[in-house]
């Protein structure tokens, strides 16, 4: 196949897998896009693969809009920002690690600090100023 060229198509899915595998921002997904052009691989469109992790994670989570209170160069005003929650704790945290436990390396033991009969959870999230990761 070598010297053929021929053309790479890769699925909104497996872009997502990568991007989450590898902690990549939409931002440096963009860059990547055009790399992988010169290669003559195209990535789903960025609307596609929002909608695709969108139908993903709606399974898990919700997403509304609600005025939160914020303090910013001194100034204080009201705004509209994400709030996310897990629908369902329990159901989410066994999803997960069934897809984890499939590859035991993408869990962290701490070297023994976390015993090996034990597995601890650490929930969070990261709004940026116009999404949330």
């Amino acid at each position: 196949l070598e010297g053929l060229d021929l053309p790479i198509q890769v699925s909104a899915k497996n872009v997502l897998a990568m991007k989450s595998c590898l902690s990549l921002s939409w931002n440096t997904m963009r860059k990547l896009r055009l790399w992988f052009k010169v290669f003559n691989m195209s990535l789903e469109s960025e609307k596609r693969m929002r909608h695709v992790a969108g139908e993903i994670l709606s399974d898990h989570f919700v997403a509304e809009m609600m005025p939160f209170y914020f303090r910013e160069d001194g100034r204080d005003f009201m705004e509209k920002a994400p709030l996310v929650y897990v629908k369902n704790l329990v159901a989410t945290t066994i999803d997960y690690l069934s897809l984890h436990l499939s590859t035991p390396q993408s869990l962290t033991w701490h070297n023994g600090i976390i015993p090996q009969d034990e597995l601890w959870l650490k929930l969070g999230g990261d709004k940026g100023r116009g999404s949330f990761k």
